[in-house]
């Protein structure tokens, strides 16, 4: 067993969680059959039937893998075995630890894309989104962002050098997707009225939902995913002072 593993079985002390700190965990979802059993061990009931009901094996072994680090990740955490973790679900079916299980109620968020899944864990009543994306030259993009972008954005897209359209794109996409996440909101209803920026500086612009003046305590980040087909963004509430961000590259 490697470091890594070792630490979803056994914790790892320096995860000390804070109401100053965001832990982001990224790792590929592609492993050996005898890890990805292991990992189910740290399933509850509810998802191993879960993963049975998918048809296609490939996503049910994203689901398993991906569910069983967030698992082994909080047990690290909160000192509980990673399958007696209660959770339940948001409207959205974002899982959440139920405020009377006696533990410490974590923020935690997590996606998959293809190969890679992410998980993000922060301290109590710290909402965090986290999404991740591949890109694929086959996705009519612009057509996505007619369908789901704001104006403005779809006007900067359509402004933007050729070369750069899509990585634009990807940013607007996955940085709005982690704050409809944080936020608990539906998908389809959200997006397009959320704005965010599509350059290098991360930031939600504007959410006519939110109180005035709100934006500004949404903290956002890029992924740093080292595979130049992948796109990511965290998105968490970060009243007061400035939050560290913490970013694991795990290798099972």
């Amino acid at each position: 067993m490697n470091e890594d593993l070792a630490l979803l079985s056994s914790g790892d002390p320096s995860l000390i969680i804070t109401n100053r700190r965001v832990e982001v965990f990224v790792f590929r979802t592609e492993l050996a059959e005898d890890k990805i059993q292991w990992l189910s061990t740290f399933l509850s009931d509810y998802e191993l039937q879960k993963a049975l009901s998918y048809r296609f094996p490939p996503r049910a072994r994203c689901f398993k893998v991906t569910r069983g680090v967030l698992r082994g990740i909080l047990s690290g955490i909160i000192g509980v075995h990673p399958c007696r973790i209660p959770f339940e679900y948001g409207p959205d079916g974002k899982p959440f630890i139920p405020d009377n299980a006696g533990l410490i109620p974590l923020c935690f968020n997590l996606t998959h894309c293809s190969n890679y899944g992410a998980v993000g864990v922060a301290g109590p009543k710290i909402p965090l989104g986290i999404d991740m994306e591949m890109a694929d030259p086959r996705r009519p993009y612009m057509d996505i962002a007619r369908r789901y972008f704001t104006p403005q954005e779809v006007q900067e897209l359509e402004g933007a050098v050729s070369s750069d359209r899509e990585k634009m794109f990807y940013r607007i996409w996955t940085r709005k997707e982690a704050y409809v996440k944080a936020r608990g909101l539906g998908m389809a209803v959200s997006l397009g009225r959320v704005r965010v920026s599509g350059d290098d500086k991360p930031r939600l612009i504007d959410d006519p939902d939110l109180p005035r003046g709100e934006e500004s305590l949404w903290r956002m980040v890029d992924l740093p995913i080292k595979d130049p087909d992948y796109y990511g963004a965290l998105c968490f509430f970060g009243r007061g002072s400035p939050m560290e961000q913490i970013f694991h590259r795990l290798n099972f």
